[in-house]
């Protein structure tokens, strides 16, 4: 699901403008630099939907997670 950024409250982990940690991997930061492409494109999913997903794990009626 694609959400509109301007209508988010979602926060990167790292800020931009930080510096690469010592203890991440080139591969770590990587990651992290396409998660913030993601959630600036908003391809994100918010803690609602993921909530609601999980509430459905081990029921009768378990469902996918979000698309």
């Amino acid at each position: 699901m694609t959400h509109d950024p301007k209508h988010t409250t979602a926060q990167p982990a790292v800020p931009d403008d930080a510096q690469k940690p010592n203890d991440l991997s080139e591969e770590e930061c990587a990651a992290i630099q396409e998660a913030r492409a993601d959630l600036a494109a908003g391809r994100y999913h918010t803690h609602e939907e993921i909530v609601r997903w999980l509430r459905t794990w081990g029921t009768d009626h378990e469902t996918d997670g979000p698309d």
